[in-house]
């Protein structure tokens, strides 16, 4: 999740793309088929991203403040091993791009995943701790795993070996004080933040790994409650209420001065879905006040602001995935649904103005996937998908990517009555990971079933799942 700036002393250093744009060839990834787009042979390019990884992106190599300060964040492509997964033919249509996405994410998690690193410079003037340039794939690596357990659902633990690796990653990230996770873990003016801990969180569970949840998620739990609200929402940031130490004060103050304060409806969402998840019985209190906090402020439209993301399409998605396993009955279902019919553009996709994005168009499939979980579904809504589908696979590029949208933003100034201006965060690895997440939401199952015609079998939609 994106943080919170005062003033122009914050820059935008990378937003998605890196200084360099290589296209590294699927070669660890074998298929039984041959996708509609040309696969390219790319070994020269992959090993410059190799280099790249290694010395670090073309701009921190520039940058004297950065020079000697590597060891502060070890490289994980040390260690991993390599992983090969042969591909079964696709199930239809939705697999066929489903897989082509998951050859492009699991190359770049032999790279590291350093295209997805979020990279901001923060300048002396501002006075805060760490290096100038912070650096931060936390978040993108949950949100990556969390897809990969998709993935692995339909492959039979093909891909168990990469979630175990990036599981004991996002462990060993974890903030050594109290409260969790933080978006810069080297930024120490930046408290924990409770998106992240729901990420990770969603992570740990559906890789099944409930050690790690109980180990270093309870605490910050409890921070986080301990400071949440009459009307069901808490806060984004975890910081303690009581007892604070000299960082955790330092940490209130800038939150209060630069990074905002108050609920964000997406967070919540994502929260309240992780402790759905990992203890629904526990959590039942907790996760019915906060989902009536979220039909309380659903936008006229139908749809829900996101503070920290461009669009409505993220916030809609995570607060009908909530309600669809919450509260599917609620009216806010419905009206949700009428947004994201309403909002699809002439091209298939979706995206503000009549500009489809592959991001945004995956995310509002999500949201009709967690519609049709709710049981408020048309039976139209199998044709929107499968326009949406045609879209996405113009979209697609030859290494088996799709573009980096713009996806997390920071509304500089809004903590002091802003904002002034908006700096963006976007990745071809979260685009092309949000890409396999609703192609795989979309597929149908092995036993999909199917209506014999004029001699022919013909393909009947299904409901999907998330």
């Amino acid at each position: 999740m994106p943080h919170r700036a005062g003033d122009r002393d914050v820059v935008e250093l990378h937003a998605g793309s890196r200084t360099a744009q290589h296209q590294p060839a699927p070669t660890h990834v074998a298929a039984a088929y041959e996708v509609s787009r040309k696969k390219q042979s790319l070994a020269e390019d992959r090993q410059q991203d190799v280099d790249i990884l290694a010395r670090g992106d073309a701009s921190e190599q520039n940058d004297p403040c950065l020079r000697g300060k590597r060891a502060r964040q070890p490289l994980c492509i040390a260690t991993q091993r390599t992983v090969d997964l042969a591909l079964p033919a696709p199930a239809d249509k939705w697999q066929a791009v489903a897989f082509e996405a998951l050859r492009y994410i699991v190359d770049q998690w032999h790279l590291g995943f350093g295209e997805a690193r979020h990279i901001m410079e923060f300048a002396p003037a501002l006075g805060l701790g760490g290096p100038q340039h912070q650096r931060g794939d936390i978040f993108q690596r949950a949100i990556v795993a969390d897809a990969l357990c998709d993935a692995d659902a339909v492959l039979g633990g093909m891909t168990r070996s990469i979630l175990d690796q990036e599981v004991a990653y996002l462990a060993s990230r974890r903030d050594p004080g109290r409260a969790g996770w933080r978006y810069f873990p080297e930024l120490p003016e930046l408290p924990p933040d409770a998106d992240d801990l729901a990420q990770i969180m969603q992570a740990f569970w559906r890789a099944g790994h409930r050690r790690e949840l109980e180990e270093h998620c309870e605490e910050p739990l409890s921070i986080l409650f301990d400071g949440s609200h009459t009307d069901g929402s808490f806060e984004t940031w975890i910081i303690p209420a009581l007892d604070r130490t000299e960082a955790e004060i330092r940490q209130a103050e800038c939150a209060r001065t630069m990074w905002g304060t108050g609920p964000d409806a997406e967070v919540v969402a994502n929260l309240l879905y992780a402790l759905a998840l990992v203890d629904p019985k526990r959590f039942a209190d907790r996760i019915d006040r906060g989902t009536s906090y979220l039909e309380a402020v659903q936008r006229s439209d139908g749809g829900w602001e996101s503070t920290w993301y461009h669009g409505p399409f993220y916030g809609t998605y995570v607060c009908l995935r909530l309600l669809a396993c919450a509260r599917p009955d609620s009216d806010a279902v419905r009206r949700a649904a009428a947004m994201l019919r309403a909002t699809q553009n002439a091209d298939g996709g979706w995206g503000g103005e009549g500009a489809s994005t592959a991001l945004e168009t995956s995310l509002a499939l999500l949201g009709l996937a967690a519609v049709a979980k709710a049981g408020a579904d048309l039976p139209e809504d199998g044709v929107r998908a499968a326009r949406a589908l045609g879209r996405l696979d113009r979209d697609g590029r030859d290494d088996g990517s799709w573009p980096a949208d713009d996806f997390i933003r920071m509304q500089v100034g809004r903590a002091t009555g802003g904002p002034t201006y908006v700096l963006s965060y976007g990745s071809r690895t979260l685009t092309t990971t949000y890409v396999m997440k609703a192609a795989l939401a979309w597929s149908r199952s092995r036993e999909a079933s199917v209506t014999t015609a004029s001699g022919g079998v013909t393909e009947t939609p299904t409901t999907p799942y998330l």
